[in-house]
């Protein structure tokens, strides 16, 4: 295992050839520490927001307007008892204009430039039938991908995104949760491309349904 300030520390799970600030699509997990059910409950199928989950919502909602600078779209979220799934997407702006492609990466190890920007407004729009085949799958990937550092930097990119909005709801919960915390790393996960985009999103909706077989439930 690798050392940084002489601390033995978690092999990165950062994509080494992708710049976190770059225009795209990036689907994240954030979960309370312990996994501790502090956002509400599920019943029915349905989540029931607790006041630490309606901090949680209108943090969320608030990140673009505190952040117009960096052009982002984050109106794919679901929160559950102890997690956040969500889409951030970060737009064209000024930190990443002279980067607008997303490498590739092909069996040789070369890289070939396309343009994965999914059409956000349209799939909200959209009937949501799409096909549920693999988001078992798709869960196990999150839980089982390893957590990722903090080193490198942090400004204008991910990480600054989600330390930001975690920051904010830390101190207004602990306003009447004074025991509220949140893991200190989270998960993510570069979007490829849009039928990738549809399937994170189509998961991330059906999440309450699921919750019962869900990783995340403490009963599993």
């Amino acid at each position: 295992m690798n050392k940084f300030l002489n601390k033995y520390r978690i092999p990165s799970a950062r994509w080494r050839e992708w710049n976190y600030g770059d225009e795209g699509a990036y689907f994240v997990s954030i979960c309370c520490k312990n996994h501790e059910h502090f956002f509400g409950k599920v019943v029915d199928g349905e989540m029931q927001l607790s006041d630490v989950g309606k901090i949680a919502e209108q943090e969320w909602f608030k990140s673009p307007s505190v952040r117009p600078d960096m052009n982002l779209d984050m109106e794919i979220f679901q929160i559950m008892p102890n997690h956040i799934h969500g889409i951030i997407v970060i737009g064209r702006n000024e930190y990443n204009c002279c980067r607008d492609v997303m490498p590739d990466v092909l069996n040789d190890g070369e890289y070939n430039c396309r343009d994965v920007m999914p059409d956000v407004s349209n799939f909200r729009d959209a009937n949501h039938g799409v096909s549920t085949q693999g988001d078992n799958e798709m869960c196990r990937m999150i839980e089982q991908q390893p957590a990722a550092n903090h080193f490198g930097p942090q400004s204008k990119n991910l990480a600054s995104i989600l330390r930001g909005f975690k920051s904010a709801v830390t101190i207004e919960a602990r306003t009447i949760q004074p025991d509220f915390s949140w893991q200190t790393r989270f998960h993510d996960h570069v979007i490829r491309d849009d039928d990738e985009f549809r399937r994170i999103a189509y998961y991330i909706y059906e999440n309450p349904a699921n919750w019962v077989d869900d990783l995340y439930n403490k009963e599993n």
